[in-house]
Formats: structure tokens, sequence, C-alpha cells
């Protein structure tokens, strides 16, 4: 008896940490493919501060590959490569909204390791969200990999025992967020998410700080990756629920004419079969900066707006017209 009650412990313990969905092609996962249709947007502007290719012999400098060009628009399997702790910081065209399932999902480039295991070699990445740009709120992640074994070069792991962190899947399969973790949170507007920050882990099980999941469990992955391409390998990343109706750069819908477009500094703007309509123009924070009302023409003064993209709101007979305009 004592032995089979010890046997269904073991059995127990070995299970209770294989709760997470597999790698791609390995049973039922939460990957997103890069062509799905519920992807609407992509991230159109991508900053990346470099870390080192490997932060305790710094003589090697950072990391090198890839430009920043390579985080944004679709997963194409071009990136740009963090290095140690490296960060890039996403921002949209619309803004990422909390909706139904998950709201966005991060490409990064792994790859599986044979064909028989479910082992992949994961670099894996911290993300974090914020509504102004200035305060970020990050993902609970969750880390059940033996931190006794350190991880290196090009080991692989099993996906089962990763979740909350970028970096999971395989290369042209994105890892899904969603915005909901937040709700109950009042420091950040998850109905407007303007930024997305990736925060490479640098999985040193030795390290003096080592990088930590949510229940405080050291997360390990390879380490140290002494090369230009050190780090986490940012693809892109992309928009399933958005602020903004999905058709609102949609110009065919648009009865409008609107130019120039894109729009100089000091270059008035003019719109054009307004026919009564209500005119606003809001940033990508959903601030509004500019309202007025015209029968059929409007030309708007450009002395307010500093260089970036604006939402173009026009409102008529019951219904909202919108479209992206882009200052230069």
């Amino acid at each position: 008896m004592k032995q089979n009650i010890l046997l269904i412990t073991l059995l127990i313990c070995k299970f209770s940490f294989a709760q997470f969905d597999p790698q791609v092609l390995f049973g039922s996962t939460k990957a997103i493919y890069k062509d799905s249709s519920i992807i609407k947007g992509w991230a159109t502007t991508c900053n990346v501060t470099r870390g080192w290719q490997n932060y305790l012999d710094t003589t090697l400098g950072k990391a090198t590959v890839g430009s920043e060009f390579y985080g944004t628009q679709k997963s194409d399997g071009q990136v740009i490569s963090l290095g140690d702790s490296g960060i890039a910081i996403l921002q949209f065209d619309n803004p990422i909204s909390d909706k139904e399932g998950p709201d966005f999902c991060v490409f990064e480039n792994g790859f599986t390791i044979g064909n028989a295991q479910p082992e992949s070699h994961m670099e894996l990445a911290f993300v974090e969200v914020s509504s102004d740009g200035m305060h970020y709120v990050r993902f609970p992640s969750q880390c059940l990999l033996d931190s006794t074994v350190q991880k290196s070069n090009f080991d692989g792991s099993n996906a089962i025992y990763i979740n909350g962190l970028a970096g999971k899947y395989v290369a042209n399969f994105g890892t899904p967020f969603d915005l909901n973790v937040f709700a109950a949170l009042s420091s950040i507007n998850i109905g407007k998410i303007t930024h997305v920050k990736l925060i490479d882990v640098v999985g040193n099980k030795d390290a003096l700080y080592p990088a930590r999941d949510k229940n405080g469990r050291k997360i390990i992955d390879p380490w140290p990756t002494p090369f230009p391409s050190s780090g986490f390998d940012l693809d892109a990343v992309g928009v399933i629920n958005q602020l903004y109706n999905t058709n609102i750069f949609q110009a065919k819908d648009f009865p409008f004419l609107v130019y120039p477009n894109p729009i100089n500094a000091q270059q008035n703007l003019i719109i054009n079969n307004l026919n009564n309509a209500s005119v606003s123009i809001n940033d990508l924070q959903g601030k509004t900066l500019f309202t007025d009302e015209a029968k059929d023409r409007l030309e708007i003064e450009n002395n307010f707006l500093l260089s970036g993209i604006y939402i173009l709101n026009i409102s008529q007979q019951n219904k909202v017209y919108h479209q992206k305009i882009i200052i230069n």
C-alpha cells in the first residue's frame, strides 16, 4: 500500500509541472501562425537598446545582427538580436485593445531540436505593456525548467514548462498575450495599449541576480550566446485586437477627400466632400487634439501637430469614419 501511495505521489510530482501547452507540431498549442486571419496589424515602430553578447565579458561587444526595421511589419524571418538584457520597444498605428481572447502575439526565430522530440531552442523575453510609453506592467511568467541545469548555446527545452514569456514557439508562430490579466489594475488602460516592451531574459542560473518568474523561480534559457546574434531575436509583434475597427485604414471605405497625406509640418490639411460633418483628430493615445464642424470643405492649419501618426475622425449621419494621417 505504501508503495502504491509513493508511486502515485511520484507521478503527481512528475506531471504537475507539465501544465502548459506544447511546442508547435507536438500537440494542441496556443501558438498563432503568422498568416492567421486573426492578426489585424503589426508594429510600425521599433526602438532597440542593445545588450552585450555576454554581459560577463564585455570585450565581445554588443549584439549587432539585424536592424530596428526588422522588428516591424509582418513576421518574415528577418530579426534584430537584442543581446543580454537588451530591450525593444514597439509602437503601433492603431493601439492594441483588450477584447475577447489574446490581444497580440510576439514572434521569435526558435527552432526544434530533431524531429522525434518536442525539444526546441528557445531564447526568451519578458513582455511589458504601456498605455502612455512611461508606465509599464509586466505579464506574469512561469518557468518550470530544472533551475539546476544550465542551457547553453543551442540546447533545447520543452515548451510545456514555459508560460507568459515571448519566444516560446518556433519561427513563424507567435506567442499570444491577453491584456485581460491586467483588468484589475488602475495604473494602465488596457483598452488603449500604445507600447509593447520586450526585455531579453539572461538565463544564467548562477547569476548574482538571476532572471525570475512570477513565483520567484529562476528562468533558464540558452546562455551564454557570445555571438553577434546574442539574446532574444525579435521578428515581429502582431496585433489581434485593435482600439479602432479593423477597417480604420481602408481607403476604399472612406468617402472624403483628404490631402495632402502624408503632410509636411506647417502645411495645411484639407478635407473635401464633408457634407455637414464633425471632424476631430486624435493622437495614438486617444487624446483629442482638434475638433470642428464643416458643411463641405475644411482647411486645418497644422501648427499644433508634431511629426508622427494621428487618427482623423469624421462623424456624418450617425456614422463615424477613421483615417490615418502622417505628419512628416
